[in-house]
């Protein structure tokens, strides 16, 4: 199981390095359950301001606080980039 998850988090960091390398944003692919995330939503996870990240996002989906929490902690242990 631990090899499994360790070759998916290569796979991961692997098809963000090809966004990168044309010219994409990876963040801008990543789903929650509601629809991806947004631009705002990643750059304040990115920047380290996760309590405002999952404010931003629950108020834009109508997220309650332990599904916005639970998607933006997800996005960060998968995507984060800094």
């Amino acid at each position: 199981m631990e090899d499994e998850l360790q070759r998916l988090r290569t796979l991961e960091m692997q098809v963000a390095h090809l966004y990168r390398h044309l010219g994409l944003d990876p963040r801008d692919a990543v789903p929650v359950a509601s629809g991806a995330l947004d631009a705002d939503v990643v750059e304040l996870i990115n920047s380290g301001q996760t309590i405002h990240a999952i404010k931003l996002l629950r108020s834009r989906t109508g997220m309650g606080l332990a599904e916005a929490k639970d998607a933006v902690e997800q996005f960060e242990s998968r995507y984060r980039l800094g």
